[in-house]
């Protein structure tokens, strides 16, 4: 937001110079800078009146001017501008001058005549950027006049950065309350001095030729408007291009100028109608049909949907609601009549519109911070009577203004006590009453130990007792609060177990070499079709969020593994992993269920670097060996691996994580249509565990036990089994009926071909026996070792290879 520094001087004195006022603002919270410094240039500009005219004797192009510059004083100069002429009041630099983009004025011969200065353009003065012509001065001046001193050449730009909640300095008015606020209650008692909106009207009413209709309250509590005759478009004034360009905006014609100037001035958005393109005089507001199409003052076709609010007659849509006009409405300059809207629309809406079709305009940008739906009407008198001087109309008497449901001011209050326990400092009840006033929230009601306000319409942030213990800060100086030590008493550390398993987790996994990601909580329905899951799936029971960001983030997310999939598809290798809530829908009347996940994401690629010193490939094992790691860090042991069918995974290179009868995730190798439909370049490796469901289940005790003195025997075992058999399946019946004195089994060989039965497999383990009181002789580890093949005969139809 710019602000220009003279501009705010004529609507509240103050004594600050600019960068004092910068100073100030941002002590306000309003961060301010200086951006544009003009003062102390424009020295040797003076006003002059051209007084004749001749061609140059040497060129086609030039002429040979007389200029009075006052005083008597006649200066020659030469001048290359297609547009000089007889009796133009004329800004001249004179010798010694230096023009803002440095160049320096001298006294030179051009072609052969003696050209005693320059006759400036607006660009070279660096108050527009028309270099077609010379600048002429539209109020006529006396010669000689000191330029700087009567067009607020000199003046100061500043920049204020504001937070989204406070719409309310959007504008010229906005901010010069803040300076007077902070003025006044340091004593100076100043006021805003809001410009007249005075307005001559006809006898004619205005309900004869304009109907305003709101089909959509909701989405536009309030629409105003008011119908000026007898406009004659023309270019504006210089001294309202002057500050129009000083604030970033391009000068058109003296209409649509009026509004930008009030825009600029007021902090609300008006627009204004070609009277003669409006079909029966009717305003309509409504939602947009499905799949209507509108043209926008840019020339830009859009489709719309019913989320869109627009401006209609009877016909068809002339304005997106507080975003853009339309083509088929703009002010052109034949217009003589137009019609002036002034509402108020929801800021979300407006938002939604904006972002849905990717427009972004002034108007837009203060809808969505909030604009004052009172204030409405001051901004579009002060525009009437700026058309009436400026443009020679004159406005029908009276307005439609269509207002059902007038808003009510907030009322919020605030404790004393509460104020001092926050801020650490006394503070004057009457201070802080003067404080609120001087901000137009009028005390409604106080006792000695609270007071209440009312808070203006302009005020969108005021909404708690909290907004007005920093409205009193503010204004009582963030530099007056001693610093002080809080005084914190100890305690023992009251982190949940929850906490303190996930910052656990987050050390475990960088041990191991992992990466930690964090991505956005949200997702959208095209995530999880990315992962091919069924209708029935919990991850599609998503939580729907009512103004999304953006059209890829509409939901909550229910899963981590889509952030994950589209952070490690564009890795050449990676070994990733995320700790983070996801949210699942339990129904409307019920709140989210919230879950804390943990989930990976490995490369199959090991780029070679300069502590691995190879390259190679990681595989499922790798995953398994992770997944297994992480359990048991914190404290399960019993963990099972069960067969499951998961479409975003690999067929049989998948499995659940299940301890006990609780299935606490999976992973496995991503399904290549997965790969596909996230453009990974490499097979991807994924695990989500839910660390809630985990953390229910009491951890293993950790016993003690001494190191065994004796010997082991190791035994090699290779068996055909069916091929529906797990590893898993064999594993259990071996410990089931190795019973204690098997201390490892340990998978080496799955083989598949032609040397075992068709629709069977061999697997191979090496077997480690050992017992804590002696050493095994061969036929105590023999026995061992045929009862656990007998046992896999019974429980998995095993047969010794």
């Amino acid at each position: 937001m710019l602000i220009s520094y003279l501009w705010l001087k004529e609507l509240t004195d103050f004594d600050y110079t600019p960068e004092q006022l910068a100073v100030a603002l941002t002590g306000l919270g309003l961060e301010t800078s200086i951006t544009d410094d003009r003062r102390g240039g424009y020295e040797n500009i003076v006003t002059g009146k051209v007084i004749q005219v001749d061609s140059h004797p040497d060129a086609d192009k030039l002429s040979v001017c007389k200029v009075d510059i006052g005083s008597g004083v006649v200066k020659t100069i030469v001048c290359g501008a297609p547009n000089v002429a007889t009796g133009q009041a004329v800004p001249v630099a004179l010798e010694g001058a230096v023009m803002p983009d440095g160049m320096k004025i001298k006294n030179r011969k051009v072609r052969g005549v003696a050209s005693e200065g320059m006759i400036a353009s607006e660009a070279e003065l660096r108050f527009s950027d028309n270099h077609d012509g010379i600048m002429t001065l539209d109020d006529d001046p006396e010669p000689g006049e000191k330029f700087s001193d009567r067009y607020e050449a000199c003046d100061v730009i500043l920049e204020l950065d504001l937070t989204p909640n406070r719409g309310d300095c959007l504008s010229m008015i906005g901010v010069a309350r803040e300076v007077a606020a902070v003025a006044a209650v340091a004593g100076s008692g100043l006021v805003v001095k809001r410009p007249p909106a005075l307005i001559k009207q006809s006898a004619e009413k205005v309900s004869k030729r304009l109907s305003v209709e709101i089909s959509a309250p909701d989405l536009c509590p309030r629409y105003a408007g008011r119908v000026i005759t007898g406009l004659k478009v023309a270019p504006s004034p210089f001294w309202m291009r002057r500050r129009l360009f000083a604030l970033g905006v391009r000068s058109i014609n003296n209409l649509v100028d009026i509004t930008n100037y009030v825009l600029l001035e007021t902090g609300h958005p008006l627009h204004a109608f070609d009277n003669s393109k409006i079909s029966g005089g009717a305003i309509i507001i409504r939602r947009a049909k499905n799949g209507e199409k509108f043209t926008t003052l840019d020339g830009k076709e859009h489709q719309l949907s019913p989320e869109n609010l627009v401006i209609a007659d009877k016909k068809q849509a002339i304005a997106l609601a507080g975003v853009m006009g339309g083509a088929n409405s703009e002010v052109t300059e034949g217009t003589t009549s137009v019609i002036l809207e002034s509402a108020f629309f929801n800021p979300v809406s407006i938002r939604r519109t904006s972002r849905q079709l990717n427009i972004k305009s002034e108007s837009s940008f203060r809808f969505e911070r909030g604009c004052d739906v009172e204030g409405l009407i001051y901004a579009q008198d002060r525009a009437v009577s700026l058309m009436a001087r400026l443009g020679g109309g004159l406005a029908l008497e009276g307005r439609v203004d269509a207002y059902p449901s007038p808003a009510a001011k907030t009322k919020v209050t605030m404790r004393y006590q509460r104020a001092d326990q926050i801020l650490g400092i006394k503070t004057s009840r009457e201070r802080v009453k003067e404080i609120f006033t001087r901000l137009e929230m009028e005390p409604v009601d106080e006792d000695e130990s609270s007071v209440t306000v009312e808070a203006p319409h302009f005020r969108f942030d005021i909404e708690r007792e909290i907004d007005l213990i920093e409205e009193v800060v503010r204004f009582v100086g963030f530099d007056s609060i001693e610093p002080k030590i809080p005084e914190v008493p100890a305690s023992v550390s009251s982190m949940s177990r929850g906490l303190v398993a996930r910052r656990f987790l987050r050390r475990h996994l960088r041990s191991l070499g992992m990466m930690e990601g964090m991505s956005y909580s949200f997702m959208s329905e095209t995530d999880l079709d990315k992962l091919r899951l069924e209708e029935n799936s919990v991850y599609r029971r998503l939580v729907k969020i009512d103004n999304p960001l953006s059209s890829e983030w509409t939901h909550l997310r229910s899963t981590l593994i889509p952030g994950l999939l589209a952070s490690a598809s564009n890795a050449d290798d990676c070994k990733l992993f995320e700790i983070g809530v996801v949210f699942i829908n339990d129904g409307d009347k019920n709140p989210p269920v919230e879950r804390w996940l943990v989930s990976g994401a490995l490369t199959e690629t090991i780029k070679p670097g300069l502590w691995i010193g190879r390259s190679g490939r990681r595989d499922f094992y790798h995953l398994k060996g992770i997944v297994v790691s992480t359990v048991k860090a914190l404290g399960y042991d019993k963990i099972e691996f069960k067969p499951s069918d998961h479409p975003f995974y690999y067929p049989k290179r998948q499995a659940d994580i299940v301890l006990g009868s609780v299935t606490l995730g999976h992973f496995g190798q991503a399904h290549p249509k997965t790969l596909s439909a996230y453009e990974a370049p490499q097979e991807l490796f994924l695990f989500e565990i839910d660390l809630d469901r985990l953390l229910d289940i009491e951890a293993d005790v950790k016993m003690f036990t001494p190191i065994n003195r004796f010997p082991s025997v190791k035994r090699d075992l290779a068996v055909v089994v069916p091929e529906s058999v797990t590893v898993e399946q064999i594993t259990a019946s071996i410990r089931k009926h190795g019973a204690k004195r098997t201390r490892e089994a340990a998978l080496f060989d799955i083989y598949s071909g032609d040397k075992v039965i068709k629709g069977s497999k061999s697997v191979a383990f090496s077997l480690e026996f050992s017992d804590e009181e002696k050493t095994l002789t061969d036929e105590e580890a023999n026995a061992i070792f045929e009862k656990i093949l007998k046992g896999l005969k019974k429980d998995c139809g095993a047969e010794l290879r």
